[in-house]
């Protein structure tokens, strides 16, 4: 009867938390071709590789009225502006840090590069310190479990920062609007686009337990997704990671062992009447 009761109450458990285990959401702006993106990932071997993409918006602008030519042109200026800070970081670059030169992404039809950093000390003596305030984190409390959180600032901590990353497809547009003598009426509705730029920040590894709002797995690695516009660019992000709070289970599997006892001792004790 004891082997039955504990049987059932295991069941119990492993129902409970598969029911409430957060399934992974596909984040709606994954592949937002307005944006610029921060993708920090980190391999098994603790080699960090952080990518800078910035959206080149080419069907948007077609739609908004630059021809194919005055899409290429765009591409190159902003090719040109963002090889010359890949330099600018390569020549900062150390022992353990490898700076690689603009790629283009297809996927999400971005400009971009990619730092890769030996390991977190490398990361950390290439930027020198970081601004992020970060307290650690901080457990609350639940029934069954206790989830513990963690705020920081979203990597770009500022409204300015942000201006400063929509500076090279800015000054790209111009460029363009100058060689190819484009009406000021299109060149203002691709400003409104670009001032209506999405940021994101990826972060993936190879930790399944860490988690935010949305978390995502892609079939090697578990990411966890922040999208923030201008004016959402101040707002905290969080991350957290969940254990079960063993007391609550324990006590509860005593009662539940407890109470089949006593239901099987009265029902045992009515056969013997």
């Amino acid at each position: 009867m004891k082997k039955s009761i504990f049987t059932l109450f295991f069941v119990f458990v492993v129902f409970a938390l598969c029911g409430c285990s957060q399934r992974d959401i596909l984040p709606q702006k994954l592949y937002e071709k307005n944006s610029v993106r921060l993708i920090r990932e980190i391999d098994k071997a603790g080699q960090i590789k952080m990518t800078y993409a910035f959206g080149t918006n080419s069907e948007s602008f077609k739609n908004l009225g630059l021809s194919e030519n005055d899409i290429k042109v765009y591409k190159f200026y902003l090719a040109s502006y963002i090889n010359a800070l890949s330099k600018q970081y390569k020549d900062k670059a150390k022992e353990g840090v490898a700076v690689s030169p603009c790629i283009y992404y297809s996927d999400i039809d971005a400009l971009g590069f990619c730092i890769t950093f030996k390991n977190s000390n490398a990361q950390s003596e290439f930027y020198e310190s970081t601004n992020q305030k970060r307290d650690g984190f901080k457990l609350q409390k639940r029934l069954f479990i206790n989830r513990y959180i963690l705020k920081i600032d979203f990597p770009i901590q500022t409204k300015e920062s942000a201006d400063s990353f929509l500076f090279p497809t800015k000054f790209a547009l111009q460029q363009t609007a100058q060689e190819n003598s484009i009406s000021q009426t299109i060149i203002d509705d691709c400003l409104r686009l670009l001032n209506d730029t999405i940021f994101i920040y990826d972060f993936s590894n190879e930790e399944v337990s860490l988690k935010s709002q949305t978390t995502y797995f892609d079939g090697e690695k578990t990411h966890n997704f922040f999208a923030r516009n201008i004016e959402e660019i101040e707002t905290p992000i969080e991350f957290y990671y969940t254990l079960p709070n063993r007391a609550a289970w324990y006590f509860c599997a005593l009662l539940v062992v407890l109470i089949g006892m006593i239901i099987a001792f009265s029902i045992q004790k009515r056969k013997n009447i």
